[in-house]
């Protein structure tokens, strides 16, 4: 691939990650590890967390009822398989509720302890480090971009992606169902598009929030293609007569709206509010809205859908940045060079995803964001007038 001698966005991305893996790396050092305790999740004893007690609380066939579990039948069934893989032997001591899923931690019962289990998830991991690389090479083809290999580790260590790594949390794969699905909704064969829809309602099925995505299908008035995605989708929720049946889907309803009444909104409610009638208004009627002096680049309109994502989630756990990677690589294929009309959105995308312990998509980042996003598309089309 032909590297660019003037592509400053990807290599000023490469250049501050790298800085930031050797900073945090000497940091780490001289506190003697105690940067793991704010970097990640707080309990340091449990890394894996979302991959191990999955596999545990689904093996009964009744993780609704019995341990207030959250995932869409989709994922659980996921993990129910893998649970096939555990001997008879060791699921004999395996707790009945998600409080003793907490307390088999550290003991001998653990899944950390033992080999198929600790095997299932080196592959987990290896999979998805495989598939993202593969999907960030389709990117890297579609423009030059400068140091593609290094680009794509960086990429691999953003903070949403290796936040996410750490718990084991299937949202690594819901982002690249959601990646490969605005790359290839629109495209001329007729089975890739196909398969972008499969993809965003896999991704429905594993977490719910990225099915957001699928209202560019909307904006871009591919009704059949729209339906299509929302027939995949209810597909997807079939495992649940795996666990129980139809009364178990209002159990599944009632253990997210029970998780969500006991977290602490990462934002305030009536900029929740604001925000999304804001990215949808953006969304649907930029054009209109901004006197045809907007061009609706690519990039702008995931990142608005991004941000409304970002919003229905009620939490500000770090592993949901790792949606922010999306907008991003969309912008890297739209913009080859750092100037005045898209630096504010640059500026955003390095706080969100280069790790340097702290990362969060502030209410300040999402302001600017938006604000830069606008800035961006009015100016291109006054440079091509």
């Amino acid at each position: 691939m032909k590297n660019l001698k003037n592509n400053s966005i990807t290599k000023l991305y490469i250049l501050l990650s790298l800085i930031s893996y050797f900073v945090i790396s000497i940091i780490i050092i001289v506190s003697k590890g105690r940067l793991f305790a704010s970097f990640f999740f707080m309990d340091r004893s449990d890394t894996g967390m979302d991959f191990f007690h999955s596999i545990v609380e689904v093996s009964s066939r009744c993780p609704y009822e019995d341990f207030g579990v959250i995932y869409p039948p989709f994922a659980n069934m996921i993990f129910y398989v893998l649970s096939l893989f555990i001997s008879e032997t060791i699921k004999a001591n395996w707790p009945q509720s998600h409080s003793e899923t907490i307390y088999m931690v550290g003991t001998t019962d653990d899944l950390r302890l033992h080999q198929s289990s600790i095997f299932l998830y080196i592959v987990f991991i290896v999979l998805f480090v495989l598939l993202f690389i593969s999907l960030i090479n389709i990117i890297i083809k579609m423009c030059d971009v400068s140091y593609s290999f290094l680009f794509s580790i960086c990429i691999c260590f953003s903070f949403g992606v290796i936040f996410a790594l750490e718990r084991g949390n299937v949202i690594i794969y819901a982002m690249i169902m959601a990646v490969y699905f605005l790359l290839k909704y629109d495209s001329e064969k007729k089975w890739e598009r196909e398969l972008a829809y499969i993809a965003i309602a896999c991704a429905f099925g594993l977490k719910i929030y990225p099915i957001v995505f699928s209202i560019i299908l909307l904006k871009e008035k591919k009704i059949k293609g729209f339906l299509k995605v929302g027939l995949y989708s209810l597909l997807s929720l079939v495992p649940i007569f795996v666990f129980g049946g139809l009364k178990v889907f209002i159990v599944w309803i009632n253990n997210i709206i029970e998780f969500n009444k006991n977290k602490i909104p990462a934002y305030g409610f009536p900029f929740r509010i604001i925000i999304i009638i804001l990215c949808l208004f953006l969304f649907l009627s930029c054009r209109e809205a901004l006197f045809k002096k907007f061009v609706e680049k690519k990039s702008f309109l995931v990142l608005l859908l991004t941000f409304l994502m970002y919003m229905l989630i009620n939490d500000n756990y770090g592993y949901s940045l790792i949606y922010m990677v999306i907008p991003f690589l969309f912008f890297v294929i739209e913009e080859k060079d750092i100037n005045k009309h898209n630096i504010w959105e640059f500026l955003m995308y390095l706080f969100v995803l280069i790790p340097y312990g702290v990362n969060q998509l502030s209410s300040f980042l999402i302001i600017i964001g938006i604000i830069g996003g606008i800035i961006r598309c009015i100016d291109i089309e006054k440079n091509q007038g």
